[in-house]
């Protein structure tokens, strides 16, 4: 196994000071909260700190994390960009984007309008359209529309401009695609209904299609069939 690095994106530094407690409890990757200069190592995870950009650099041949707290990207530190960037600048460009549920989403939205390259993308438990993401979250928190479309015009002032609602659907960001994809979805996902996996599977020749059952949202991620499908994916 390679080395391993996470980010995880989180508003609060305490917030995330718990992070790395939590994720090596659920995961068998050992998991630090990165410190600047820590050398990366195969079976460890590595989170950013809270209001830190992470980075991965080579020193004497050997990767290390680089933790800093310069300006903000895309509006946020830590930034998936800056690490990602990284990433392709010291190992080379990225072979496969693994994402899951919002970061699906995300990660098909970095690659339009962010300059993400990576020749193979992996889609777990993903809705259609960000616009039914936040309709489901109003829902759940119980927002009026009023109240919910000021949380997407707010979201929009902190871009800068460059969010743009109606042109985060996953379907049309999948469909203009052009790298291989796997989507993957479980029948029994109580957060994200089945159709919409079904729908991103169609979008696309290039799209191949995992249906599971009895994992629901989080679990798929765990299974053992689940893993070696996507390593075949990753593989071929």
């Amino acid at each position: 196994m390679p080395p391993q690095t996470c980010i995880q994106l989180r508003e609060y530094e305490m917030a995330l000071a718990h992070t790395p407690v939590l994720l090596d409890e659920l995961v068998e990757l050992t998991v630090h909260e990165a410190e600047d200069r820590m050398p990366l190592e195969k079976g460890h995870a590595y989170v950013a700190r809270g209001d830190h950009h992470l980075r991965v650099e080579r020193t004497s041949g050997v990767l290390k994390c680089r933790v800093t707290q310069d300006e903000l990207a895309s509006g946020h530190r830590p930034s998936v960009d800056v690490l990602f960037e990284s990433v392709a600048r010291q190992v080379g460009p990225l072979r496969c984007v693994l994402a899951h549920s919002f970061g699906a989403s995300m990660s098909l939205y970095a690659q339009r309008d962010w300059g993400l390259a990576t020749d193979k993308l992996v889609l777990i438990s993903s809705f259609e359209h960000c616009v039914w993401f936040t309709e489901a979250f109003g829902e759940c928190m119980g927002l009026s529309s009023s109240v919910l479309e000021e949380v997407r015009q707010k979201l929009v002032e902190r871009h800068c401009g460059r969010l743009n609602w109606s042109r985060l659907s996953v379907l049309d960001m999948l469909r203009d695609s052009q790298g291989q994809a796997l989507v993957i979805h479980d029948e029994d996902d109580a957060e994200i209904p089945f159709e919409h996996g079904l729908a991103l599977a169609r979008v696309s020749p290039r799209t191949e299609f995992l249906a599971t059952r009895g994992y629901g949202h989080h679990r798929v991620l765990r299974r053992n069939d689940v893993i070696r499908r996507i390593v075949q994916f990753i593989s071929a």
